[in-house]
Order: C-alpha cells, then structure tokens, then sequence
C-alpha cells in the first residue's frame, strides 16, 4: 500500500493504493487527514481510485476526517479515480474497484462523494 499526496490548485489529493486493511496503511492515511484538517487545508480530495479494499477501521477514519472538517469549514470530498467509471475510461481496474465504489454509492448521502476526480475537482473549485 503506498500513499501519493499531490496537488491539484489549492485542492490536496490524498491517493491511497491497495488495501487498507486497519494497519499502518490506514494509519498513515489517519494521520495525513488529521494534520491537513489540523492545519486548516480547506479543500481536500481522497482519491479511492486507486484502493481496492476498505476495513472498518478505515472508514471509520474517513468518517471522523469528514465529520472534523466539516466542523471546521473545511471540505473533504472523496471520488474513486479519473474518468467515468460506467464509461471504461477509468485506468484503475473497474474489477477491484466494485466494491469501494459500492460503499461509495451508499454513503453519498452522509459524505461528500463523487464518481470521477474530475467531478469532484469541478466541485471543489466552485466553493
């Protein structure tokens, strides 16, 4: 599991790769999280693309990220990866991606999600 932070505009993306099975991946992803909304990152984007396996643990993490930027004003927004998922024009293997994306579907309500980094980044940039 490896860990890419980058720069999109004044958005910071957080992308994830593998499994985040409730270990230090997902502890060092914690902790990512926590120091951006710490120090008042206002815009932040958690691209699932890339992840092909979530833990409890690991949404629970994501929750409490959102819930701690929201509180703050801050905007935390999660997608799963470039391009149109239903499309074919996703890079990261719509197979593995299955059931992140489900979870996604279900929590769209509760958290701030969208299908492509591209939405989201449209999105971002309008606030």
């Amino acid at each position: 599991m490896g860990l890419q932070i980058e720069r999109a505009g004044d958005v910071v993306v957080i992308v994830p790769a593998g499994r985040l099975e409730g270990g230090r991946e997902t502890e060092a992803l914690g902790t990512a999280l926590t120091q951006l909304v710490d120090t008042g990152q206002r815009k932040i984007l958690l691209d699932l693309g890339q992840t092909t396996f979530m833990a409890s643990r690991a949404i629970g993490i994501l929750v409490s990220a959102h819930t701690r930027a929201t509180e703050r004003n801050l905007h935390l927004w999660i997608c799963f990866g470039p391009g149109d998922p239903g499309s074919g024009a996703s890079t990261r293997g719509a197979g593995t991606l299955s059931p992140v994306i489900q979870w996604g579907s279900i929590c769209m309500d509760a958290l701030s999600v969208c299908p492509t980094r591209e939405e989201a980044l449209r999105k971002l940039a309008e606030l």
